[in-house]
C-alpha cells in the first residue's frame, strides 16, 4: 500500500472522530481531479476529455489523439517553486488534509483566473509578428478557436509573462515545441478548459462538501436542538405565566391549587405586586 495513502487516510479518521466511515473514498476521488504519475495515458486506457486531471497539464509527454476527442494533455506547466514540495512527510499528514480539504475551491478560482488572463493576451500588444496584422486574435478571445496565429505556443510572447506571474514556466518547451505534438495557444486553452469543467473536479468539490458537513454534524444538530428547546421555552412564556408557575411549584400542601399569587404575595407583605392584575387567575 501507498504510505502517503494510508497516513491520509489515517488522518482523515483521526480528524472526524471516526465519523467518515470510507476514507478511501475521499483518497480516490482526491486522486481522479490531481492526477497520479502512476497513471498512464496510454490511447486504451486515456481519461476522456470531460474527466481531464490536473496532472494533464504538467505530463512528461504530450498526448497525441485526433482533434475530435478534445484531449491535448502536454507539459504546459511547471511550478517555480516545485522542488518545496516535491517530497512529502508522513507527520505534516494532517496539514495536507487540510490543504486538500478546504483549498480546492481557492485553486479552482486561481485556474479559473489563469484562464482569463491568457485569453486577455493581446499579441499586438506584445508584437508577435503573425497577430500583429490579423483580426482574430483579440483581447478576450486569446486562444479561444483558432484566433492566435503564432507558431507555437512558447512563441507566443504573452504567455511566458501571464505564466510567470501565477508562479508557472513552461514545463518543457522542448516537447512542446515537437514536430510530433507541438502545442499551439488554442491546445492550452482547451486543456485548462477541460480541467475546469471536468467531472473529477466536481466530484472532489462535492466531497470536500460531505467531509465538512460530515465532521459538523454532531455539532449542528447539537444546535438545533438547543434551539428547539429555546423555541419551546419561548412558547411556553407566551401561553403560560412561569412565575405563577413557578410560585406553585413550591407549595405543597393539598389544597395549593386553590390559592392565588396575589395571597401569596399579600401574605408576604409585598405591597403593589399583590395588584398586579396579569396574575389573575
Amino acid at each position: 500500500s501507498h504510505v502517503i495513502k494510508d497516513a491520509f487516510e489515517a488522518s482523515i479518521v483521526g480528524s472526524s472522530i471516526g465519523l467518515y466511515k470510507q476514507p478511501s473514498s475521499f483518497t480516490k476521488v482526491l486522486s481522479n481531479a490531481y492526477g497520479s504519475r502512476e497513471s498512464t495515458h496510454a490511447r486504451e486506457s486515456h481519461p476522456i476529455s470531460t474527466r481531464a486531471d490536473l496532472l494533464s497539464l504538467a505530463k512528461k509527454e504530450s498526448c497525441i489523439y485526433s482533434i475530435s476527442d478534445n484531449v491535448h494533455c502536454a507539459p504546459y506547466l511547471s511550478s517555480v517553486c516545485s522542488d518545496f514540495y516535491h517530497y512529502l512527510a508522513i507527520k505534516h499528514a494532517d496539514l495536507y488534509l487540510s490543504w486538500a480539504v478546504y483549498l480546492p475551491w481557492t485553486l479552482y478560482k486561481y485556474l479559473k483566473s489563469l484562464l482569463d488572463a491568457f485569453c486577455n493576451i493581446s499579441c499586438k500588444d506584445w508584437e508577435c509578428s503573425r497577430c500583429t496584422h490579423g483580426d482574430k486574435c483579440k483581447p478576450g478571445k486569446h486562444g479561444v478557436g483558432y484566433s492566435c496565429t503564432c507558431k507555437a505556443l512558447v512563441h507566443c510572447r504573452g504567455v511566458m509573462s501571464t505564466f510567470y506571474s501565477y508562479g508557472f514556466a513552461f514545463g518543457n518547451p522542448q516537447t512542446l515545441l515537437a514536430t510530433d505534438g507541438r502545442r499551439y495557444c488554442h491546445s492550452f486553452y482547451n486543456q485548462l478548459n477541460n480541467v475546469l469543467n471536468s467531472v473529477c473536479f466536481k466530484d472532489l468539490l462535492q466531497k470536500c462538501d460531505e467531509f465538512i458537513f460530515t465532521i459538523r454534524q454532531p455539532f449542528i444538530w447539537l444546535n438545533v436542538a438547543l434551539w428547539s428547546l429555546s423555541l419551546f421555552y419561548l412558547i411556553c412564556v407566551m401561553v403560560g405565566r412561569l412565575d405563577v408557575l413557578h410560585i406553585r411549584s413550591h407549595l405543597r400542601t393539598p389544597s395549593s391549587h386553590r390559592i392565588t399569587a396575589q395571597s401569596l404575595l399579600a401574605a408576604a407583605q409585598v405591597g403593589r405586586l399583590a395588584k398586579i392584575s396579569y396574575l389573575q387567575p
